[in-house]
């Protein structure tokens, strides 16, 4: 049946339809459900419809007209009905928090859609391949807090899930005859688990370290930003919208980097209209004053891993993506990272022991254990080798951080004395984003630089100290002050006639091994 001859949806919004929608829900095999919520449009969101779709009708509750909903419960623990989402995590996590149900026996069909390799996962583009039908995407990021309902919402929003079972009926039968019906299973089971981030009743005041560019500040600006910030989630409490919407992050940083005193200085600075200074001009040169007189904060040390466990889990992670690669899906099909990091930092000597790690079913067990373990045990021996011969693994001491330079941490490969930064992924280590390409001149004890210069042809990550404020034309600033650029040429001669004392340089404390390929350029 075409969405325009589907009859309406029933809305639930009184306590006798919910026991009405309650009995027909009781004898279903398979709902599909699906929730709305507020996210962009509330300071705390929460969920404002859930859909459900059985063979018989469409039903849409309306959570704010029932503040009780406990009667749902029953059906959503119930092993004998399965309960079909599409991207569940979302709706789980939401319905947990706000509810605090519990879920068993799940079907998620956009997560079947990656297990099976399918090249679109998204429900409308699922929908307009399997079932001929066109969503209407107008209101996807409405606020559904806002009532009352238009016909249009109710209809856009049962769309969701009307289509939901019979998509998973397809995708049973597909997954059937792909022999991968348990290892969709194993992760319905995983998403069924999650447990959403407990919520702080204030936000936590280390929080503003969050805002991108916020390490690379002075102390004393920091100490505003804190206010600021502090200021923006008042604000956005008072009036319940998302704090991106009172003022972005960006206008926080010009702010904190130009500290206007009066109200004419506000003038000029971006994401500061005449509307805003008038709304916020004056909370915002106090919040600047309360900054400038209170104490500098201390930025949160970032915990990083033993080079041993960072070591198993970027060779984890290569056999990953060599594995998706080859059967064409995405890499967190095969393994989650959750369970990439327990093998990691537990690395399992036997099979047997993989029933330990999280996340890690016995389909994936089976299938992959033999050659994880074989793997780990691989990893083992390089590790102890480098430490017998005094590789980096077994990390270098460390000197104190002067007070003009960073400690970095950059994926490369070396050539003589010059190290060229490779590629970083979000899943590689180090400190700082550096440019592909970028070279650097080593210094260091000679040797571990001949250690390093034996390495020639292989990635490695280098870690050392370079001088804050370095400059070569066509440089780069890649954080704490730190400027780098392209360095001397691999063939000789320095770039755009730069001074050779100008060439950018790391003092090497230590290197390691890891995975990928040497930079081309």
């Amino acid at each position: 049946m075409s969405p325009a001859a589907l009859p309406p949806p029933i809305l639930i919004a009184d306590a006798e339809n919910l026991d009405r929608l309650v009995a027909a829900l009781a004898v279903c095999d398979a709902v599909a459900v699906d929730t709305e919520s507020n996210s962009l449009h509330a300071y705390r969101e929460r969920v404002c419809l859930i859909q459900f779709s059985t063979a018989d009708a469409d039903y849409i509750v309306d959570p704010l007209a029932l503040p009780d909903l406990s009667r749902l419960a029953p059906f959503f623990a119930n092993p004998a009905q399965q309960k079909v989402f599409h991207a569940a995590e979302y709706d789980l996590l939401c319905l947990r928090r706000d509810y605090q149900f519990d879920f068993v026996n799940i079907f998620d069909t956009m997560s079947t859609a990656r297990t099976l390799g399918w090249p679109q996962v998204g429900l409308a583009a699922i929908l307009d391949a399997h079932f001929g039908v066109t969503m209407n995407k107008k209101y996807q990021r409405a606020d559904w807090k806002r009532r009352p309902l238009t016909a249009e919402q109710l209809d856009y929003a049962r769309l969701d899930t009307h289509y939901l079972v019979p998509l998973r009926d397809k995708q049973i039968e597909a997954l059937t005859a792909a022999g991968r019906l348990p290892e969709a299973q194993e992760e319905f089971a995983r998403l069924a688990r999650l447990r959403p981030e407990p919520e702080h009743a204030a936000p936590v005041r280390e929080a503003f370290w969050r805002v991108k560019g916020a390490r690379e500040l002075t102390p004393p600006q920091a100490a505003v930003l804190q206010t600021l910030f502090a200021y923006r989630e008042q604000q956005a409490e008072r009036i319940d919208r998302p704090p991106f919407k009172v003022m972005g992050e960006a206008t926080l940083m010009d702010l904190v980097r130009r500290l206007p005193r009066r109200t004419e200085d506000l003038h000029g600075v971006p994401g500061m209209t005449p509307d805003q200074i008038q709304r916020h001009g004056r909370g915002v040169l106090e919040a600047i004053r309360q900054g400038i007189d209170a104490p500098a904060p201390l930025a949160p040390q970032i915990e990083r891993e033993p080079d041993a466990v960072q070591n198993r889990y970027d060779r984890l992670h290569t056999w990953r993506k060599e594995r998706a690669k080859a059967r064409g899906v995405e890499s967190d099909v095969i393994l989650p990272r959750s369970a990439l990091w327990d093998l990691a930092r537990r690395p399992p000597r036997s099979v047997g022991e993989l029933a330990a790690i999280a996340d890690f079913g016995p389909w994936r067990r089976d299938t992959y254990g033999a050659e994880i373990v074989a793997l780990l045990r691989t990893i083992a021996v390089i590790i102890a080798t480098l430490a017998v011969l005094g590789g980096a693994v077994a990390a270098q001491e460390r000197k104190p951080v002067p007070k003009d330079s960073m400690r970095v941490s950059i994926p490369g490969c070396t050539k003589g004395y010059i190290f060229t930064a490779g590629r970083r992924t979000v899943d590689e280590p180090g400190s700082v984003s550096v440019p592909e390409g970028t070279h650097f001149r080593m210094n260091g004890p000679k040797k571990m630089l001949a250690e390093i210069k034996a390495q020639e042809g292989s990635m490695i990550e280098l870690t050392g100290l370079t001088r804050k404020g370095q400059y070569t034309p066509g440089g780069v600033g890649v954080g704490g002050g730190v400027r780098v650029g392209p360095g001397p040429r691999m063939g000789g001669g320095t770039p755009g006639g730069s001074p050779v004392a100008d060439q950018i340089s790391i003092d090497v404390e230590g290197w390691r091994p890891i995975e990928g390929g040497c930079p081309t350029r």
